[in-house]
């Protein structure tokens, strides 16, 4: 059997991806929703293991069918018709319409709010990636895995996320059909338009709107989860459900780096800048949490530390690759410490019972995206699509500050708006 493909691929980085994408799929277990709900209480699911993995089956599918397309194909209704034929004319008016052509052609097929029916059902989609389709090759870490090892991970990213909500919905004695409708409204109407339009080829994405590592998904995974029926939630309660929390923080704090190093990162050292940041932004939130206890006679609670590893890797997820260590470290403290402010109000203001660790990640994910627009540069080689250096608020310009605030208020209407609707739709008793 002879093999007609190209030799490009990286075979290190496709394990590498590869890998990443299996540990993702994992986490479609029930117990990844620990993560958001502080140790969810499994026995008042009404979901068995067969309902559980025809969900994730009739995930699969639907993500074949549509959902890929319209999270990363061309934008819909931004592709522009055919230009038709006219009159011959002049060499010097041809050569500066042609220039303008080559101008706009960059943007084609971009800036939309979600993608088109290209390729449902993996249609017109090349083994090697599309060369000609606007940006999409590029998705793909210069070329060096092919199509099918990108389609894998991304698709094992979104079942990471619908398991997250379906585990905290299911916990809430929603029944099995009603969970799965939720679910599947929930990646099509939540987590694709999303996904289209910071890691697709949406507005957000075109006017520079940066999230190098995941940043965006555990904000709309923690705004969900806040979201979602709380009558279940007691991860607060003293001595409840500790073991699966630091199983959960564990877990956490192994596969989110590994994720991070698998988005769009091309080289190897890049990959190491990833885990370096990544350990240094833990550290410091890890040091401003046990501050915090040590400052408190150690009568905050036990998993506030562990909170700080959580809380400091959100932060610094956005600006993984634009960002050096002492940075990250920073970030990681800083988005800490705001999480930990966010939670100190919501436990002081809010009458219903929230969740700790849904709460420090909303207020670590959005400080790690606006500290982006603050600290962010092209230190380690990365630059914007179009190959225009990254310049933040210590670069004197607050262009990227400004699209990085908007992208948070508008994911956060969107995702809070929606989720509330399809629990009230869905999930309603």
């Amino acid at each position: 059997m002879i093999l007609e493909w190209g030799s490009e691929f990286d075979g290190a980085q496709v394990l590498w991806l590869l890998t990443a994408a299996l540990i993702l799929t994992a986490m479609f277990l029930p117990a990844c929703a620990g993560l958001l709900t502080g140790g969810l209480c499994f026995q008042k699911s009404r979901l068995t293991a067969e309902q559980w993995l025809t969900g994730a089956a009739l995930h699969v599918a639907a993500w074949i069918l549509i959902l890929h397309s319209l999270a990363f194909g061309p934008s819909a209704g931004t592709t522009p018709a055919d230009v038709p034929a006219s009159a011959p004319k002049p060499l010097e008016e041809m050569i500066q319409e042609a220039a303008q052509i080559v101008d706009r052609r960059a943007f084609f097929g971009r800036g939309g709010f979600v993608g088109d029916l290209q390729f449902a059902g993996f249609r017109n989609l090349e083994a090697q990636g599309n060369a000609d389709a606007p940006m999409f090759a590029s998705r793909r870490p210069h070329h060096s895995v092919p199509l099918s090892a990108f389609v894998y991970f991304q698709l094992a990213v979104y079942l990471c996320a619908t398991a997250c909500v379906s585990a905290i919905a299911a916990a809430a004695g929603v029944t099995p059909g009603r969970v799965l409708c939720f679910s599947l409204l929930w990646g099509t109407l939540v987590y694709v338009p999303v996904a289209h339009w910071v890691w697709g080829e949406g507005w957000l994405g075109i006017r520079y709107a940066t999230d190098g590592g995941g940043s965006l998904l555990l904000l709309m995974l923690s705004l969900s989860a806040m979201t979602l029926p709380r009558q279940t939630r007691d991860a607060d309660t003293p001595g409840k459900h500790r073991d699966l929390l630091a199983l959960c923080i564990g877990l956490f704090w192994v596969t989110f780096p590994v994720m991070m190093c698998s988005l769009r990162v091309p080289e190897p050292q890049l990959r190491a800048v990833i885990l370096l940041n990544s350990l240094a932004a833990a550290t410091g939130g890890f040091f401003v949490c046990s501050l915090l206890r040590l400052l408190s006679d150690g009568r905050s609670q036990q998993e506030s530390p562990l909170a700080g590893l959580c809380s400091g890797l959100a932060a610094v997820a956005a600006g993984c690759l634009l960002l050096d260590a002492m940075t990250s470290m920073i970030c990681g403290a800083l988005g800490t410490a705001v999480a930990l402010m966010l939670w100190a109000f919501c436990r002081n203001h809010c009458s219903a019972d929230v969740c700790r660790l849904p709460v420090m990640l909303i207020g670590a994910s959005v400080s790690g995206l606006l500290l982006v627009g603050v600290f962010a540069g092209s230190f380690n080689g990365i630059f914007h699509w179009d190959s225009k250096p990254v310049e933040s608020l210590i670069h004197g310009t607050s262009q990227l500050l400004q699209m990085q605030a908007l992208t948070v208020v508008s994911v956060i209407a969107w995702v809070s708006g929606l989720t509330a609707i399809l629990r009230r739709l869905c999930l309603r008793a």
